[in-house]
């Protein structure tokens, strides 16, 4: 499909500049940029849904295409710039960012973030981390992170899915081991590497890996198959960092202490392979001097080399095992940032007849950057769950159809997100949903996140207006609420079904929080009782006996891991309107759920 918006969306523009006079593409050019890419998405994307995947992922595909490509002898520069055409579109859908710099995909000029991260910066990168984190064993994880990139070269989700066995330490050597496990998937068979510890370590450096080492062997025993960053919740074994939360807290500390507003973890990456590169080269230009000053420039060339160190193409190679790179170019092409400087030197040519700009920015005169003085603050790695952003994690989740994956980018923790995708996806089990334009019904099965989906723009903007207004202090619910029972409230037919007075006291609190009103709605009660009617009036819904024109959906809950079936029990069934935040069941629905997660997450312990 979103092949299709991508060519719908090339057609329309045309060719050209934009706010020209429009110029359309011939039918021929269009047949082009269509087969350029139509059938590696038969044959590979079929199965692929790419607003669910991480931007580790997207990259991942990415690449298989450019491998199948190249075994097709392909033009793999029209091909690239096919595929970065298409990127751009699926991008304002919501697709994710791959990194353009680990796809050896050849164009006319370099996409490349030129920048690198000196020694000092990653220093103070190191406490800036330390001095803003409000949890300390946070600020050990988030520091080893940034450890794994500037000494290995590890990516992101590589560092994070560590495994305690994956560290080795033998006769004085120390070494990493990148392969798949349970907990992440490596990029490619490329990414599957050993990466030798190839600097001497600062002191600092050294006390945090003893300590993720002593906070693992104190959580799991020294279990070898459990993740390095891991922790225990509830039993289980689970990575308490997002990949969104990681990236943001060591972007915002890089750019703090360098001073450049583009500066990011993937650049302690490209700085790996910078200051290795100008080992193995043996450079010596002043950019390269510098960055090798604490480098005993020997021993790196004898633990990748071996003993064959001369100057050779095998350097290149090396270069690219070590980074997980397939093929040398890569890193030729998109890391290495000293070669420019290395071909000045080799050419020293001068020109007779240069002269100096008068307008022209005199770098020589710039001064040092300085990060601002203020007091150290603690700043909190997740954002607290309210309902304004619960409910924007739902469209983000609908919009990429993965809620977990979406709740994380917005900042909530993974045991926040995880919970909310749990209840989101318990309310579907059991919810049918019409066709469009058919007599036909399908489950959730069928049509995963049916209900999210089935909420209109304008609908969206609606709820996230209201949930935005909604003061907090008044969802409060005295009786303890259960996950499970929250999610079995919402009936087959998205009814919202009530028993007990915990069930009554989330509901009253979604329709007053989202000012529901009495005309829009019913309550009917299934084997009416006077008790059941005292606990409904008192939450200010009335309710009358259920009849043969209103058949209420069956409640069922789940205790203790068995289902439970209510005799006696009410609901509350809102009827279609044209005015009001809520116009229907499905927006009714959602509404109570995002009330009731929050109220949830406000009683539990996270």
């Amino acid at each position: 499909m979103l092949l299709i918006v991508w060519i719908a969306t090339v057609i329309q523009k045309g060719k050209g500049r934009a706010g020209r006079r429009f110029k359309p593409y011939e039918a021929s050019s269009i047949h082009r940029y269509w087969g350029a890419l139509r059938k590696l998405f038969e044959e590979l994307a079929y199965d692929v849904d790419l607003m669910a995947l991480s931007s580790e992922e997207v990259t991942a595909f990415y690449a298989g295409l450019t491998d199948y490509q190249e075994t097709q002898l392909s033009d793999m520069g029209y091909f690239g710039h096919r595929l970065r055409s298409f990127h751009r579109v699926a991008a304002a859908l919501g697709v994710e960012e791959p990194d353009w710099d680990e796809l050896p995909i050849p164009e006319q000029g370099r996409h490349v973030r030129a920048e690198i991260l000196s020694d000092r910066e990653y220093g103070n990168a190191l406490k800036q981390i330390k001095a803003t984190q409000q949890d300390s064993d946070t600020a050990l994880l988030l520091q080893f992170m940034l450890l794994c990139a500037y000494r290995f070269g590890l990516r992101l989700e590589e560092a994070k899915g560590l495994l305690r066995r994956d560290w080795c330490e033998a006769h004085g050597f120390c070494w990493m081991l990148l392969r798949n496990n349970q907990y992440r998937t490596l990029k490619s068979d490329a990414s599957r590497r050993a990466i030798p510890l190839l600097f001497s370590l600062e002191a600092a450096e050294e006390r945090i890996l003893k300590a993720v080492l002593n906070r693992h062997d104190a959580l799991f025993g020294g279990e070898l198959s459990t993740p390095l960053l891991g922790e225990i919740r509830n039993g289980k074994t689970v990575l308490p960092l997002s990949t969104s939360a990681i990236s943001a807290v060591l972007r915002n500390a890089l750019r703090h202490v360098s001073g450049s507003p583009t500066l990011s973890l993937h650049h302690a990456r490209h700085a790996f392979h910078n200051i290795t590169a100008a080992s193995l080269l043996q450079l010596n230009t002043p950019l390269a001097t510098a960055l090798t000053r604490r480098i005993d420039s020997e021993k790196v060339r004898q633990l990748v080399m071996g003993s064959h160190q001369d100057c050779s193409r095998r350097i290149a190679m090396g270069l690219a095992r070590l980074m997980g790179h397939r093929h040398p170019v890569t890193g030729l092409l998109n890391y290495n940032h000293l070669v420019l400087e290395w071909a000045d030197m080799l050419t020293p040519i001068q020109g007779k007849n240069g002269r100096i700009l008068p307008e022209a920015m005199k770098i020589q005169e710039l001064g040092h950057y300085k990060p601002r003085v203020s007091q150290p603050h603690k700043v909190s790695l997740f954002s607290d769950p309210t309902p304004h952003l619960l409910m924007k994690a739902l469209r983000l989740g609908a919009l990429r159809e993965n809620v977990q994956r979406a709740a994380e980018a917005l900042g909530l923790s993974p045991e926040h997100a995880a919970t909310l995708e749990k209840v989101v996806s318990a309310a579907e089990s059991d919810m049918r949903f019409k066709v469009r334009g058919k007599d036909k019904w399908i489950t959730s099965s069928e049509y995963p996140l049916g209900l999210l989906r089935s909420i209109s723009d304008t609908a969206w903007n609606r709820l996230i207006e209201r949930a935005k207004e909604i003061d907090t202090q008044k969802l409060t619910c005295i009786n303890t609420l259960n996950i499970e029972e929250v999610a079995c409230q919402v009936g087959r037919n998205r009814h919202l079904l009530m028993s007990e007075e915990r069930h009554v006291e989330v509901v009253a609190c979604t329709v007053s929080a989202f000012r529901v009103a009495p005309s829009n709605c019913v309550v009917v009660a299934k084997n009416h009782s006077d008790a059941m009617e005292v606990m409904l009036s008192s939450r200010g819904l009335n309710a009358r006996a259920d009849d043969a024109d209103t058949q209420l959906d069956m409640f069922e809950v789940m205790q203790n891991g068995r289902r439970l079936k209510y005799q006696q029990y009410a609901g509350f069934l809102l009827t279609k309107n044209e005015s009001g935040v809520i116009r229907n069941r499905y927006e009714m629905a959602v509404a109570y759920l995002v009330t009731a997660t929050y109220m949830y997450m406000s009683q539990a312990s996270f």
